[in-house]
């Protein structure tokens, strides 16, 4: 159940820094845009490491891309878990 909880507040936060980003213009399909990325800039910490622009602008914009990726396989992962465990306890 955390892991599934854990993965919607990534979801959550991802959106409202895209509906921030967005200044109001095309709020809800920024906020879509931006949902995977802190899962994202989670996974990509561990790749890039130096604090010049040109690495923290690649490491934000791999983030994003990766986030599309890790989000879905996150919340199916954390729904099977929460699945289990309330399956468990029945």
């Amino acid at each position: 159940m955390k892991k599934l909880i854990k993965t919607i507040l990534f979801a959550a936060i991802g959106f409202s820094i895209g509906t921030v980003v967005s200044g109001g213009e095309l709020a809800v399909q920024m906020g879509i845009f931006f949902m995977g990325f802190p899962a994202g800039f989670a996974f990509t910490s561990r790749y890039f490491i130096g604090y010049n622009f040109v690495t923290i602008a690649l490491h934000l914009a791999v983030s994003i891309l990766i986030g599309w990726i890790i989000l879905p396989f996150s919340l199916a992962s954390g729904m099977i878990q929460t699945y289990k465990e309330l399956k468990a306890r029945a």
